[in-house]
């Protein structure tokens, strides 16, 4: 596939300097690109904090080994009766 130069521009930023320079690059033959499958969604990093699909969580560590939340706050007449009071 042969046509026209495209040029393609770069930003690249410096991380130190927090510059960013613009750099060019000019094709004269533009390859063919054929995407065959998109992945899924990888795991996170290292050391970072999964989420847990338990339902109803309330941040423990879930059986899955995630953060967990549990659901099980029950209102407590007497404390809404004292904070009301007070």
């Amino acid at each position: 596939m042969t046509g026209p130069p495209v040029v393609i521009t770069f930003d690249i930023e410096n991380r130190e300097t927090t510059q960013i320079e613009r750099e060019y690059a000019v094709a004269l033959e533009t390859p063919q690109v054929e995407v065959i499958t998109i992945g899924g969604q990888g795991p996170p990093g290292i050391d970072a904090v999964e989420i847990s699909s338990d339902p109803d969580n309330r941040l423990t560590l879930g059986s899955d080994r995630k953060l967990y939340v549990s659901d099980d706050l029950t209102p407590d007449p007497l404390l809404y009766y004292i904070l009301a009071r007070s």
